[in-house]
């Protein structure tokens, strides 16, 4: 420590002039570098009023993540070249520099800061981070112009938070009415197929199954009935018919002497009954027999084939048209044999006509009136057949028509179910848009009328009064800092410079012993004289630079008498 203090002392006078100048020009610095101003706002980010499980906002991102989003748009050259040319910004940075240079300057002039609290996260209980405002700050060489842009800059952010909010719930809006409308329109599509499927397959659907059968149980039922009731009118009728044949149509009539007159066809029927009994009495040669036998051809020869029953002459035209198919096959049409059996054919025919025709004059014409009983009797039973018949034909129908359905039912199954399932799942869907269609109204108006989550102006931004940087004061303790660094640090590479030997400490270490006498260094008078003028010189230029130093501080940072008091005020005098 002697010896640097031995050092200084020798080099006094390079150590106090380089720590002056570079004190001097630190306090210059200082005091030259333009003051920034800045102006600040705070904005709070204010959750809805209105509770989210009554309305629910289309807003789901978190308030940083939008707030940068909302940043991004902000400062897009577009929006800081309108601010730009309307306060008139960087003359000097748009002469020398490009338009982006200058835009990012104004970007780095733009400060925007989140400020988080600790909140109790709803979902989960646990505390967290949770963004509740931020501040936004403007820096410029003058105050005014800080605030003017500061106060753009909020209504920019202000703006393009409820231009932002109101545009996505529009958004969300618009794609839920389309979703709705593609929806409703596939709905009517399937409606549409729904209905031409039930038309097509009317009565074979699935959901009729259980009734189909039902139905066709129930017609199975009715038949069977139906056909009980036919076969006991068929006995009736054949009943009704056997004692008809046994009634003539007209009424028994009686000669003078009581005995009753019959007709051919009844004399025919009582000589033949007569001659069966008379045979098995008499022989074959009999008189009687032979009598009879005569009258029986005459009789026969005189009635024809009305003697025979009906179903006898049908039984016969039967045969004879089987006859006649077989015999054409084998002769032409001119063949004796083919011409004979369509002769026998043909008389049979007109005479089943015609015995028809006799039958219903003889019907028209019956005064009997126990046939006449009969065959209304008779009529009756053939009208009821008739309509069971027709009953039965047609419950045969719906039988088939039954039995087709059930058959046909597991066929258009797959596809009926098919098509109401896509039908219920649409319309599902189609339910569930609308709701969230009704929501996504409800938080869109929300939105508009600023009633959800919104930014509210709580600090607006003010003229600064004081310079936000440079701290003047730091670079000034920082500039004399530098400054005795400066003059410890040249004295030292001075002295280590120099090779001339100083003191006896140079001797000791140069001889490893102590000199014998030290003489010490005579100042003449001419040495005194200069060393007077010097310090005279230098007390002057401390003054000088004193008083250049206050009027800088006067004019660049604060007036005097200010800073005065404003000293005082801090040391509480």
């Amino acid at each position: 420590m002697e010896r640097f203090l031995y050092i200084l002392r020798r080099r006094i006078r390079l150590f106090s002039l380089t720590t002056a100048i570079v004190a001097v020009v630190a306090i210059i610095i200082a005091l030259l570098i333009p003051s920034i101003y800045r102006s600040s706002a705070i904005i709070l980010i204010e959750q809805s009023g209105i509770p989210s499980d009554l309305v629910k906002s289309t807003i789901t991102s978190f308030a940083d993540e939008r707030i940068q989003v909302i940043s991004q748009r902000v400062m897009t050259t577009s929006n800081l070249t309108d601010v730009l040319k309307k306060y008139d910004l960087y003359k000097h940075e748009r002469d020398i520099k490009t338009r982006e240079e200058v835009m990012d300057i104004m970007r780095k002039d733009i400060n925007l800061n989140m400020i988080s609290a600790d909140v109790i996260d709803p979902r989960s209980g646990r505390p967290s981070q949770a963004t509740i405002a931020f501040k936004l700050t403007y820096d410029n060489h003058s105050p005014d112009l800080a605030q003017k842009v500061a106060n753009e800059l909020v209504t920019l952010y202000l703006n393009e938070n409820l231009k932002s909010r109101t545009e996505q719930a529009a958004v969300a809006t618009g794609f839920l009415d389309q979703e709705a409308a593609k929806l409703k329109k596939q709905i009517n599509t399937y409606e549409t197929e729904l209905a031409d499927f039930k038309v097509k397959n009317s009565g074979k659907l699935p959901e009729l199954t259980d009734l189909n059968f039902q139905l066709w149980e129930r017609t199975d039922r009715e038949l069977m009935e139906v056909d009980r009731q036919v076969r006991s009118l068929e006995d009736r009728k054949i009943e009704l018919q056997a004692q008809l044949e046994q009634l003539s149509p007209s009424a028994t009539i009686y000669s003078e002497n009581g005995e009753r007159i019959l007709t051919p066809q009844g004399r025919l029927k009582a000589l033949e009954t007569k001659y069966i009994s008379a045979a098995a009495v008499y022989g074959k040669e009999h008189p009687d027999l032979v009598k009879m036998r005569r009258e029986i051809a005459a009789l026969q020869q005189d009635v024809g084939m009305s003697h025979r029953s009906a179903k006898e002459l049908k039984q016969q035209l039967v045969g004879l048209k089987a006859k006649l198919t077989e015999d054409q096959q084998k002769y032409t049409p001119d063949h004796p044999d083919v011409i004979k059996l369509r002769k026998e054919i043909h008389e049979i025919e007109a005479h089943l006509a015609a015995e028809q025709g006799n039958k219903e004059d003889q019907n028209e014409t019956a005064d009997n009136p126990a046939y006449i009983e009969l065959k209304s009797r008779l009529d009756s039973a053939e009208a009821d057949l008739k309509s069971l018949y027709e009953n039965k034909r047609q419950y045969k129908e719906k039988l088939a028509e039954y039995e087709n359905r059930i058959v046909n039912t597991p066929k258009i199954e797959r596809t009926y179910v098919a098509l109401t399932r896509d039908y219920k799942n649409t319309v599902e869907k189609y339910q569930e848009i609308v709701a969230k269609q009704t929501s996504a109204k409800l938080a869109e108006e929300l939105e508009k009328n600023s009633k959800g989550e919104h930014f509210s102006l709580i600090e607006p931004p003010l003229t600064p009064e004081k310079p936000y940087k440079p701290n003047r004061t730091a670079l000034i303790v920082l500039g004399l800092m530098l400054a005795l660094g400066a003059g410890f640090g040249l004295t030292m590479l001075k002295e280590n410079m120099d090779k001339s030997i100083h003191g006896d400490g140079a001797l000791q270490e140069i001889f490893g012993e102590l000199p014998l006498a030290i003489i010490p260094y005579i100042v003449t008078d001419a040495e005194r004289h200069k060393q007077k003028r010097r310090l005279t010189y230098s007390l002057i230029g401390a003054a000088a630079s004193a008083v250049v130093a206050m009027i800088m501080v006067d004019v660049l940072f604060m007036p005097l008498d200010v800073l005065w008091f404003t000293v005082l005020h801090k040391l509480g005098l």
